[in-house]
C-alpha cells in the first residue's frame, strides 16, 4: 500500500487522521475521480492519514516508479499534485505545523508551495522524559519543532544546575544557530 497514488473509481472512502490523544478524527470523504496516497510520494514521507472503505469500491493506482516517469514527462502534473495538497489538505495538525514553521522569522514569509515542502518534510523524533535532547557544544545542523510536550533549556555554572527556559508546543530551537551558522 506504500508508495502509490490511489485513484477512487467507484464507492466512497472515509479519509481520517488521529489528534494529539491518538483518536482517529474524520477530516474528508473521497468520492468517485477522488485521489489519495501523492503526499507519500511527492514529498517521500510517511502516510499522513488513513483512508477506509464505506461501501463497495475498486480503485486505479500509480506505482511510484510510474510516477517518476511520468513527472519527468510531464513535470506539470507534480505542479498540479502539489497545488491539489495545498488546497485540500488543511487538517488541524497540518495548521498546526505551518503555524509552527511561520514563527520562525526566517520562514514568516516564505511562499506557500515551500511551505508545505517544509512540512512535509519535517521529520519526527521522539523522546521520553529526562532525555537530552541537545548537549552543551554540540554542533548546530538542524532546526527542532516542539510538536508535543515540554523541555527544559538549562546550563550549569560552578557545578549547578539553572533552567534558563521552559518551552513547550509551537517552540523552535536552534534556528538562529542554523541561519547564522552560530
Amino acid at each position: 500500500m506504500r508508495e502509490q497514488i490511489w485513484f477512487v473509481g467507484k464507492g466512497e472512502c472515509k479519509v481520517s487522521v488521529k489528534d494529539k490523544k491518538g483518536r482517529e478524527i474524520k477530516v474528508n470523504t473521497l468520492k468517485e475521480g477522488s485521489h489519495f496516497g501523492e503526499i507519500n510520494i511527492i514529498y517521500n514521507c510517511p502516510r499522513s492519514a488513513s483512508v477506509e472503505s464505506l461501501n463497495y469500491n475498486t480503485f486505479s493506482l500509480i506505482q511510484k516508479n510510474l510516477y517518476i516517469r511520468l513527472i519527468q514527462d510531464y513535470p506539470e502534473w507534480e505542479v498540479c499534485l502539489k497545488r491539489h495538497v495545498i488546497s485540500h489538505y488543511w487538517d488541524f495538525r497540518t495548521k498546526f505545523i505551518a503555524e509552527m514553521i511561520k514563527r520562525v522569522e526566517y520562514f514568516d514569509l516564505v511562499p506557500q508551495d515551500i511551505l508545505y515542502d517544509l512540512i512535509f518534510s519535517l521529520e519526527i523524533k521522539i523522546f521520553d522524559k529526562d532525555d537530552v535532547v541537545l548537549h552543551t557544544d554540540e554542533i548546530i545542523d538542524s532546526i527542532l519543532f516542539i510538536e508535543e510536550g515540554q523541555i527544559e533549556v538549562h546550563t550549569e555554572f560552578d557545578g549547578n544546575k539553572f533552567t534558563i527556559d521552559k518551552l513547550g508546543p509551537g517552540s523552535a530551537i536552534n534556528y538562529r544557530a542554523v541561519f547564522l551558522r552560530d
